[in-house]
């Protein structure tokens, strides 16, 4: 491991423990703490979920956190805040995290094929057809 690499984190919780909040902050604090405004954060990133509704609903969220702490006057009534501080790696004071979660916000929309939320089968799927890319294994199924 480098010295910036970060740890895989888990998180197994029954419905309703707030898997989706803990999730999306989390999401959010590595956003936050990897922001520059040359670089785009999110293509950086990756959340796995077991279904399309959880990855939508995911993805709805990390949207509707970020412009929360972009556009809402007062910061304090934003829920998510809380969680985001407690996870980012340096204090950031509130316009810091107005300006990097209104850039972040942008940069998302902008590159919305870089969002990386996605199912446990489209990863797996994913990782296999970049192997059979690069290896020079002969295909013997088609992919669809």
């Amino acid at each position: 491991m480098t010295s910036d690499a970060k740890p895989i984190r888990v998180y197994k919780a029954s419905a309703g423990s707030g898997k989706t909040f803990t999730l999306a902050a989390e999401f959010i604090a590595n956003l936050l703490n990897d922001f520059h405004p040359d670089d785009n954060a999110h293509r950086h990133q990756l959340a796995i979920t077991f279904t399309k509704k959880a990855t939508n609903e995911m993805k709805e969220r990390i949207l509707q956190y970020l412009f929360e702490l972009a556009y809402v006057d007062d910061l304090t009534k934003v829920g998510i805040l809380g969680a985001v501080r407690d996870r980012l790696m340096q204090p950031l004071g509130d316009q810091q995290i107005r300006d990097r979660a209104r850039q972040t916000l942008h940069q998302i929309l902008h590159g919305y094929d870089h969002f990386r939320v996605m199912t446990i089968d489209s990863f797996s799927s994913r990782c296999s057809r970049l192997w059979l890319m690069i290896s020079d294994f002969p295909p013997v199924f088609a992919w669809n």
